[in-house]
């Protein structure tokens, strides 16, 4: 008779557990070359979403190489534009990490959770006939 009780108990308490997840909501953000320059986009955005800062990762050198923090002056998000990124001398055949993590005022002044986003996008940096390109690590070609 205990158990009849206790294991819809379990399944109960485990369901609460991922309510309320102050984690922000990771989004897949697409990357392309526009006028020499890299380009990571956002596939969506809300009217209150704004850039808190950017990280990019270099794989080859197993660190963060640049950190851009706007928490002071914070950046409309825009979805099909490109996110700022810092002048950085990107080198073919090396593997980066773009991420740019948001926030949403709506949701932060209600107190709801998640109110923050995380587009990200890793790419790979590639020569063409001399060519630069951004290549999307998700959507490369084998």
């Amino acid at each position: 008779m205990h158990k009849f009780i206790i294991i819809p108990l379990i399944f109960m308490l485990g369901a609460c557990w991922h309510t309320n997840d102050p984690r922000p909501t990771i989004v897949n953000g697409d990357v392309s070359i526009d006028t020499n320059k890299i380009c990571v986009k956002s596939p969506t955005s809300f009217d209150d979403e704004y850039i808190q800062f950017i990280e990019i990762f270099s794989f080859k050198e197993q660190k963060e190489i640049a950190r851009v923090d706007y928490t002071s002056n914070l950046i409309k998000l825009e979805s099909n534009k490109c996110l700022p990124i810092p002048d950085f001398q990107y080198q073919a055949g090396n593997r980066y990490s773009y991420t740019a993590v948001t926030v949403l005022k709506e949701k932060q002044k209600r107190g709801t959770k998640p109110d923050r986003r995380a587009i990200d996008v890793s790419f790979l940096i590639e020569d063409v006939n001399g060519k630069i390109e951004a290549v999307s690590s998700t959507k490369r070609k084998q």
